[in-house]
């Protein structure tokens, strides 16, 4: 058994699907499993196996993270390159920035794919969300409020808000199509399960697994409420 895990940025961030990927990979790899990480980052690992994406050096990683069509075109070819020398049995993709390569090559191999939702891109495909609104579909101008509230708090010229509107504002209702396609949906909370279900994601596809990672420390909170704190 060979698994591929698609994990845009493994080892230049640390983070929840950084972490637990680790964990993941560990686990499997003790019961004699074969795992890889496809990944755009250069960084190497002794321990671990990593491939890097073929092509994805041209890529500016400021447009990995939201993710177009230009992208996901580049990423596909590549992943067809690692397919067709890895030869995995599954394909488990551990955040959205691989998710549109990753499913259109594991049907055109058919190969299970199973995708682990940790964010809400499938709803916004921009790293904001206005406070005090509840999570949900956004409207036009909802969404080009948001984008052009990023794009300030990231010192971005403004000249590069048509282009990203035009190429992210559809990208979101790809990110869901694509997640109605893979064969299994992993969800790190019952609340991004309950938003799947309102977006139509076939119930009995959804898992709730509970992001997890190895504590270093367990400590008792102080406060009045009776809570374990864990800082891992």
């Amino acid at each position: 058994m060979k698994i591929l895990f698609l994990l845009s940025l493994y080892g230049e961030m640390i983070g929840g699907a950084e972490v637990s990927t680790r964990v993941l990979f560990e686990g499997l790899s003790k019961k004699g499993i074969i795992v890889k990480i496809a990944t755009i980052s250069n960084k190497t690992h002794s321990d671990i196996n990593i491939i890097n994406i073929p092509y994805s050096n041209i890529i500016p990683k400021k447009l990995i993270i939201p993710t177009t069509y230009i992208t996901d075109k580049i990423l596909e070819l590549g992943l067809n390159k690692i397919i067709k020398k890895e030869k995995p049995n599954i394909i488990h993709i551990q955040d959205f920035s691989l998710i549109n390569p990753g499913v259109k090559i594991a049907k055109k191999y058919n190969l299970p794919c199973i995708i682990t939702v940790r964010d809400y891109r499938f709803l916004s495909n921009i790293a904001e969300f206005d406070d005090g609104r509840p999570l949900r579909e956004l409207s036009d101008k909802e969404f080009g409020e948001l984008l052009d509230k990023m794009l300030k708090r990231r010192n971005y010229p403004s000249y590069y808000y048509p282009v990203l509107y035009f190429l992210l504002r559809k990208q979101t209702k790809r990110i869901l199509e694509s997640i109605k396609k893979c064969d299994r949906v992993i969800s790190i909370s019952y609340f991004l399960k309950k938003l799947l279900k309102e977006q139509r994601v076939q119930k009995d596809k959804i898992n709730v697994i509970h992001t997890f990672t190895k504590p270093n420390k367990i400590i008792k909170s102080n406060t009045k409420h009776k809570e374990t704190i864990i800082f891992s």
